[in-house]
């Protein structure tokens, strides 16, 4: 299995679009207008690539798309607005080493706390962010577009953990 990881580009609007809409459902837009966050104004997915306090990163295996993240620098933290892998290649790793790209990057721009959002009805969240070193701190009442509470988590990421294979993690 070979994972690559890339910058997006202007030419991968479209494909953004399909993610939020494929990951999102009833909650994306098309590839004009995306919020990748409720709490971030719309903004027109070209203007996110051109941001430089925005980074979006592809995920493909072996050539396949296979999901993306992006993030956002701001106030000392580094927020990952929106992340997901197609169904077909969950269970690989994949969300947990986009999640790392975000925080390492986050991290060599000055960020010390790593954020996130998820709905509260969803369910894989609330063991994956847990198992990457995140903490639930807090509820933001009706915080998604169809009234869903979300779940807001934190990770300081200036720590570096050990893990018990012997090897750091951060």
């Amino acid at each position: 299995m070979t994972v690559t990881l890339r910058d997006a580009t202007h030419a991968d609007a479209e494909l953004i679009a399909g993610y939020e809409d494929e990951f999102f459902p009833g909650l994306a837009f098309d590839e004009c207008r995306v919020s990748l966050s409720d709490d971030v104004e719309f903004m027109n997915v070209y203007e996110y690539l051109d941001d430089p306090e925005t980074r979006i990163v592809l995920a493909s295996i072996d050539g396949q798309n296979a999901g993306y993240v992006v993030g956002w620098l701001h106030d000392g933290l580094i927020e990952t607005l929106s992340i997901g892998v197609r169904e077909a290649f969950r269970r690989r790793g994949l969300a947990a080493q986009l999640l790392r790209t975000m925080e390492d990057w986050g991290r060599e721009n000055g960020a010390r706390i790593s954020e996130l959002e998820s709905h509260a009805l969803q369910p894989a969240p609330s063991k994956f962010y847990p198992s990457q070193g995140y903490k639930h701190v807090r509820t933001e009442p009706g915080y998604y577009k169809d009234g869903g509470d979300g779940w807001i988590w934190q990770k300081d990421i200036t720590v570096t953990q050990k893990l018990a294979s012997g090897g750091l993690k951060s």
